[in-house]
């Protein structure tokens, strides 16, 4: 398979586990504008049964009050409650936030860590910030929540006309079924199989219907083209060459000829004869290598499966109960800075994937990225091994969010959104900052079974099947 491209201040509040404060420098909280001249003491509480009210945010972007959330009998919700943070991580953030102001110091920023019952630190957590590529996360919740782990997108191939003699007197027909991954190799497979069945030749037209996209191309007549070179040896480039070596197993070399041209059609005719049906990968292996390469057309045209940025934005605000006002979607793959979210939106995402996955039999691990074991556009930064994260870049914006493995609090969820010019600098202190909290809490020692990926999704692939022989 070919290797896919890449593509403030409110307050903190401490915990009042022995009616005292946690010892933090209290001045830097003030330098920071983490505090004012009032600390706030609440009792220690782990969850709430209720959905947030929605926050009152001003011009600036900052939380000026919030309302406490009421318990209620309802189920327990993926995120904790907007209750104080653990006091004993409150040194390293304030650490990390003074370095991320020094560094954009006019730039929001925004942060939410927890475990399952426990919030250890909040910065901005309900403002809704922009997520770049953390969107993926919500198109990957809503598809698989919608569609089923195990879908996958039909491609089917016909002719229209008469057939003699290896020639196709008429059209070649693609009804494409919005599969986000049918690149070279796919290609050359289907061109091969149709040279097997009988056709040597068409006379007429290559036909495209319906949502189909070859090399991660929207444009469906360059799809078209993609796929008219992809079944013809005789015209192939050097990318189609590199393509077919990459087979895992080799196949006879296609030679079917398109005598006219690529052409689009809202409808097909109703003599259309259908011979081969292409699956695609099921969906939880297009979601791993969508989100592994953090691919943007992936991310649309699984979006576009489902309804759309907007379908998605609902869905997922409900699925994690969250307002709204968290989770503002333009698009489905975070390639506009108009895509926000609040931190804490973006951990009740990762949350809600991972249970959606576990009530399949399977893991996170199956939908993201295992740093340390899976290539990707993860793979060339120095990152805690064995956690499974997800990374977003769009011009300003630099996200990191994701699961750690941890001995003192098993698993911890975050999510880190950072803005500012120096996408580098920003990017090595969300390095800095999980190897520090690593120090205290140790990465787990022996796999987590939660995060390892599913025997059962080895050999999962594509397939093709013959609907109809020719004479």
């Amino acid at each position: 398979m070919a290797k896919l491209p890449q593509q403030i201040p409110p307050k903190i509040m401490f915990n009042n586990l022995n009616s005292r404060i946690h010892p933090v420098n209290l001045m830097s909280l003030v330098k920071l504008g983490l505090i004012g001249s009032l600390l706030t003491f609440l009792p220690s509480c782990n969850r709430v049964e209720a959905e947030t009210p929605s926050p009152q945010i001003s011009p600036s972007g900052n939380i000026i009050s919030q309302e406490p959330p009421q318990p209620s009998a309802s189920p327990s919700p993926l995120l904790v409650a907007l209750n104080p943070p653990n006091p004993d991580n409150a040194k390293q953030i304030i650490d990390y936030l003074e370095k991320t102001k020094a560094l954009a110091p006019q730039q929001p920023h925004g942060l939410w860590v927890q475990t399952e019952q426990d919030l250890l630190g909040n910065y901005q957590g309900t403002v809704p910030l922009s997520a770049a590529s953390l969107t993926k996360i919500a198109t990957s919740l809503v598809a698989l929540e919608t569609l089923g782990v195990d879908h996958q997108y039909i491609t089917e191939i016909g002719i229209v006309g008469t057939f003699a003699e290896g020639e196709v007197k008429g059209d070649l027909v693609i009804k494409g079924g919005g599969d986000p991954m049918l690149v070279w190799e796919e290609a050359i497979a289907l061109g091969s199989l149709l040279d097997k069945i009988g056709i040597k030749r068409v006379t007429g037209n290559l036909i495209i219907n319906g949502d189909f996209s070859m090399n991660f191309e929207s444009e469906l007549v360059r799809s078209g083209e993609f796929f008219r070179e992809a079944i013809n040896v005789d015209t192939w480039s050097g990318d189609a060459e590199t393509a077919y070596g990459n087979l895992p197993n080799p196949i006879p070399k296609p030679s079917v000829i398109i005598g006219g041209e690529v052409q689009v059609a809202p409808t097909l005719p109703a003599s259309t004869q259908m011979l081969v049906r292409h699956y695609s990968l099921p969906l939880t292996e297009l979601v791993k290598k969508m989100n592994q390469y953090s691919n943007n057309p992936m991310a649309e045209m699984i979006a576009n499966s489902v309804g759309g940025a907007k379908v998605i934005a609902e869905k997922a605000t409900e699925i994690i109960e969250v307002p709204a006002i968290e989770m503002q979607l333009v698009n489905g793959s975070g390639l506009s800075d108009k895509n926000r979210m609040s931190p804490r939106a973006a951990v009740g995402l990762f949350l809600a994937l991972e249970k959606l996955l576990a009530a399949n039999k399977l893991s996170i691990a199956d939908a993201l990225t295992v740093i340390g074991q899976d290539p990707g556009v993860l793979e060339i930064r120095p990152l805690p091994p064995a956690s499974i994260l997800k990374s977003g870049t769009l011009n300003t914006v630099s996200a990191l969010g994701g699961v750690l493995p941890t001995e003192k609090y098993g698993l911890v969820w975050f999510a880190i959104l950072n803005n500012g010019a120096d996408l580098e600098a920003l990017r090595a202190e969300q390095e800095n900052f999980l190897k520090t909290l690593l120090t205290d809490w140790q990465l787990a020692k022996t796999p987590l079974p939660e995060l390892t990926p599913s025997a059962s999704r080895k050999g999962k692939t594509s397939r093709t099947e013959v609907l109809k022989t020719l004479p």
